[in-house]
């Protein structure tokens, strides 16, 4: 459930009664841990994007339209939030369909992601990862010639490493 605006765990859903759609939100936030609040802005932003030259502006979603879905109040996402929502997860909008195999797969992947952070050297993985994409968002903005440079660079210095490294 939520606390803190963070999710402290996944409940099994039971029966036939489930609630998929709460199941499915419950895990993307433990895949990409967020606050409802940042899932609010991303959604709202990509709405933004899909309606802009459109007359008639696309909805976002409500603060509280998020919790009811993370608690089950709310059992029906809709097409458009269910595509926004997978959007800002990075996922593809049919984890929210009807397509049992589709949901499978996905489902199978997001199972993956978990099993690897679980492990010490997953954590390890993710963290380096975090950095790649911090370093390319924070390189994308160089002019092309110094994105050039810093490539150079980063070459001497890995062979630096290296020759640090097989001299020990």
């Amino acid at each position: 459930m939520v606390n803190d605006g963070h999710l402290e765990s996944v409940e099994q859903p039971e029966g036939p009664d489930d609630n998929e759609v709460q199941r499915k939100m419950q895990k993307l936030f433990m895949v990409w841990p967020m606050k409802p609040a940042e899932l609010k802005g991303k959604v709202d932003k990509i709405a933004n994007e899909a309606s802009s030259g459109l007359r008639k502006k696309q909805p976002g979603i409500s603060l509280s339209y998020i919790y009811q879905l993370l608690n089950g109040t709310r059992k029906d996402l809709g097409r458009d939030k269910a595509a926004f929502v997978a959007a800002a997860f990075g996922v593809d909008a049919a984890y929210f369909g009807p397509h049992k195999k589709l949901v499978d797969r996905i489902d199978t992947q997001l199972d993956r992601i978990l099993e690897i952070r679980a492990t010490p050297e997953g954590a390890e993985m993710e963290r380096l990862a975090q950095d790649e994409v911090r370093v390319a968002a924070r390189t994308s903005v160089l002019s092309a010639e110094n994105r050039a440079t810093y490539a150079e660079i980063r070459e001497l210095v890995m062979r630096q490493h290296e020759l640090q490294m097989g001299a020990e």
